[in-house]
């Protein structure tokens, strides 16, 4: 990110707009996007984690597959970890990964990728398995 100040504006932008005249499907990101932040440098996970869900139905709502990456990134590599085991977290990176790449989202996806394998080590899985996946 070359200017996080600029982000953070955008995103709570995003977020104040969706308030003010409803969600539409980029209001997933800014969601998550502000969940991530208050996981973050505010320290409320359960704000994030509301934030999180949010983000996650309106993906399914509109199905936004072309922001299923992005979300899932946030949410699941960002937010879930301060509230659910990590285990929990490596079905949705992998589908996100799946869904992400189909969309041309390959930069997200394979963060999604990445966390996954982080996520999958830190719970105990070993790295052999993880190869062939």
């Amino acid at each position: 990110m070359q200017n996080p100040p600029f982000f953070s504006f955008l995103v709570l932008r995003l977020v104040q707009l969706s308030v003010k005249y409803g969600a539409c499907s980029h209001s997933a990101i800014g969601f998550a996007a502000y969940g991530f932040f208050l996981s973050g440098s505010a320290n409320d996970i359960e704000g994030a984690s509301n934030y999180g869900r949010l983000s996650i139905r309106l993906v399914e709502k509109f199905q936004a597959k072309e922001h299923t990456a992005k979300v899932h990134a946030l949410v699941y590599g960002g937010i879930k970890p301060w509230v659910e085991i990590l285990r929990a977290s490596l079905k949705p990176l992998k589908d996100a990964h799946e869904i992400g790449m189909r969309c041309g989202d390959i930069q997200y996806a394979l963060l999604c990728a990445m966390q996954y394998c982080s996520h999958a080590y830190q719970s105990g899985k070993k790295l052999e398995t993880l190869e062939s996946k």
